[in-house]
């Protein structure tokens, strides 16, 4: 356990095993009081390092290896057996007993020894992978409930955007000026972009629920503050060399090998591969008509039924379905370190089209409507338009901001060791249709 606790800590990442309720209550109490703190990408996967009760059960996992190298150390007690025989006849009682132990046990310790260590070394490599993979959930999920609050407001803005526009509609219909198509266009779109808001909403509380279940908390426990918004990011590297880190520091790959050498380790006994499962040796000891007899003793099986070519075969089996399996790992490793540098540079290219070059010229727009419409050259609705054409650029680019950070959280997770968590989806995807509706009048 204090090698998975070292190893984590080397990457930035406390975790303790809680081993009695005193030590699971002080967890709990020291996550509490991250959580009243206006929270923030770390802050929250500390907290979900300390109480998340599925990576307990990992970590308990290195404990029971580590108990179970303990007993590959140790050799199996020697067995005692006697007997006590009265004659029928009468006469003095006959006394015999033995103590033997199995020597090929004594054999077999170096080699079961290192199985155990290699069994204990694949164990930890799994709990390391557990502790990335919950790291990189979080953080995935506190980005997401970021995003979300962002997009919320802008749907907010919509919403109210697109009122002012349905009523300004109704006043000109009232009046004459317009047809009633326009007037039920209006309100259609503004009913919808009600509902855009109401699922943002929903989707903030989804996220918010996720968070709840990776940090293992209750959910009316706290009322979280998140004073930051979603970070912007510089471009990433263009280089290729995150399929070979993959390959150096896959906490999968380890214990994909530290299995292949326990396998091979527990094939390489021939004695029991050609069936002696258990020779026993000892000393024997007998009393007959007061006289004691002793000597040594000796029990071997013999292999006419059972000379283990059976096991043999399966124990080999597994070891090579065991290395093809490495082989495919490696590939599948090499494949999605590939696909998570090309959605770094996709996610960076369409930040950048839509922070720089869609969002600036919609936002140029917008100041030159607010102009004429200040000038009284264009109407409320031209300007509305404009405005509405911001706000919905601007859902776009938290969503892009998001894939950003969902991909570098999965690089960031293959350097140290492990996998991606997430497919950067976007937050939520605008299906309103056109922005608004253009009247003439």
């Amino acid at each position: 356990m204090d090698a998975v606790k070292g190893e984590a800590a080397e990457l930035g990442y406390d975790v303790a095993w809680h081993q009695s309720d005193a030590t699971r209550i002080a967890a709990q109490a020291e996550a509490a009081n991250i959580l009243s703190a206006p929270l923030t990408s770390e802050s929250v996967v500390r907290a979900a390092l300390l109480n998340n009760p599925s990576l307990q059960t990992s970590l308990a996992d290195v404990g029971i290896y580590v108990a179970r190298a303990d007993q590959a150390g140790r050799m199996k007690n020697p067995l005692f057996d006697a007997g006590l025989r009265a004659p029928t006849a009468g006469g003095s009682v006959n006394l015999d007993f033995g103590v033997v132990f199995e020597f090929l046990d004594l054999l077999r310790l170096p080699g079961r020894q290192r199985a155990a260590m290699a069994d204990l070394s694949m164990i930890r490599s799994r709990a390391m992978q557990d502790i990335l993979t919950l790291a990189g959930r979080t953080r995935a999920a506190f980005l997401k409930l970021q995003a979300c609050r962002e997009v919320v407001e802008l749907h907010k803005d919509r919403s109210i955007n697109a009122r002012a526009a349905r009523d300004l509609a109704q006043t000109l219909w009232d009046a004459g000026n317009v047809t009633e198509a326009v007037v039920l266009a209006y309100r259609q779109r503004h009913r919808v972009l009600e509902f855009s808001f109401s699922e943002s909403v929903s989707a903030c509380i989804l996220h918010r629920a996720r968070l709840v279940e990776l940090i293992g908390v209750t959910p009316t426990d706290y009322s979280w503050r998140i004073n930051d918004p979603i970070p912007s990011y510089q471009a990433a590297d263009r280089s290729n060399a995150l399929t070979e880190i993959a390959v150096e520091t896959s906490f999968l790959l380890a214990a994909a090998r530290a299995e292949i050498e326990a396998l091979a380790e527990r094939t390489g006994v021939p004695l029991r591969d050609q069936g002696f499962e258990e020779i026993e040796i000892g000393v024997a000891g007998e009393r007959d008509d007061g006289e004691w007899e002793v000597g040594p003793s000796l029990a071997i099986p013999l292999p006419l039924f059972d000379d283990g070519s059976a096991r043999q075969a399966e124990a080999r089996a597994q070891l090579i379905q065991a290395e093809d399996r490495y082989r495919a790992l490696v590939a599948q490793v090499r494949m999605t370190a590939g696909l998570t540098i090309h959605r770094l540079w996709r996610t960076d290219a369409k930040a950048t089209h839509i922070a720089d070059r869609s969002l600036s010229l919609a936002q140029a727009a917008a100041e030159d409507a607010t102009l004429q419409y200040n000038a009284m050259q264009i109407g409320l609705f031209d300007l509305l338009v404009a405005r509405e054409a911001v706000l919905s650029l601007k859902i776009d680019a938290a969503n892009a901001k998001l894939e950003q950070g969902l991909a570098r959280n999965d690089a960031d997770l293959i350097r140290v060791g492990g996998m991606p968590v997430s497919k950067g989806e976007p937050l939520a995807r605008d299906e309103t249709g056109p922005s608004m509706v253009k009247v003439d009048h």
